[in-house]
């Protein structure tokens, strides 16, 4: 079971790695309290250690390396989240630092605390990548799906309930990760990716809403999709939105 850690009031899932660097990082700053003379170099090193997380979980997570070094079968969506996760916390914790070593430091030395503020920059570009890889990862599963889709009964096809059981299984991964509010961006960016690679389908079939058998299929399979996934917790995606594909065809 993962450990939680509450910052500002905002809670964490974590793994082990976080806390040892949340250790490590309490250490550098009560280094500084017992000898203030280092506060440059320490700083520094400081800095060093987090852009070195940084770039090593990047290395790890979205460069895959952790399959080879660990024997990872795959990074699934979780393994990405709890990253995200990790490096949101880290973000959340440096303006503290960065207060604290700032009581430390001369005036002429402050100019050294912009370095905080570019590892905090490089950490949420890193963050942004890794959201927008939790979102290709279904886009890419849903096109492939959609593409081998054929409009027919019965409904729900084997095409949207696979589709629905994925979206269902990212939910259930990333529901006690996440607050409500970042996963509600998140499957509102696949619902708006679906919705266009659905219309492009629909366009190349020349399937319209013209009361045809064809348009009640594909209202059929929204319906079920709805039925199963609009109702998940802190999510309103895949609800009665799903029926704006027709809107253009008005």
């Amino acid at each position: 079971a993962e450990q939680f850690l509450t910052i500002h009031g905002e809670k964490f899932a974590v793994v082990s790695v976080l806390l040892l660097l949340l250790n490590m990082i309490t250490e550098y700053c009560q280094i500084i309290n017992d000898l203030p003379m280092l506060v440059t170099d320490i700083l520094g090193k400081l800095v060093d250690m987090l852009k070195f997380f940084n770039a090593r979980t990047c290395q790890l997570v979205l460069g895959a390396g952790a399959v080879e070094v660990v024997g990872l079968k795959t990074i699934t969506t979780r393994h990405l989240t709890l990253v995200l996760r990790c490096l949101q916390a880290v973000m959340l914790l440096i303006p503290d630092i960065k207060t604290h070593f700032r009581k430390r430091l001369t005036p002429k030395k402050c100019v050294l605390l912009l370095q905080f503020d570019q590892a905090q920059e490089d950490i949420g570009s890193h963050c942004r990548e890794i959201n927008h890889k939790i979102i290709t990862i279904m886009d890419e599963l849903i096109t492939k799906l959609l593409a081998k889709w054929e409009v027919k009964s019965p409904t729900p096809s084997q095409c949207f309930k696979t589709i629905t059981k994925q979206l269902l299984k990212l939910h259930e991964a990333l529901d006690d990760l996440v607050p409500p509010d970042h996963l509600q961006a998140l499957f509102l960016g696949i619902e708006q990716n679906f919705k266009t690679c659905l219309k492009s389908h629909l366009n190349k079939l020349n399937i319209t809403n013209n009361g045809s058998t064809e348009h009640g299929i594909v209202n059929s399979e929204l319906t079920h999709m709805k039925g199963s996934v609009g109702s998940l917790d802190h999510i309103t995606a895949f609800g009665s939105s799903l029926f704006d594909i027709w809107s253009v065809n008005r």
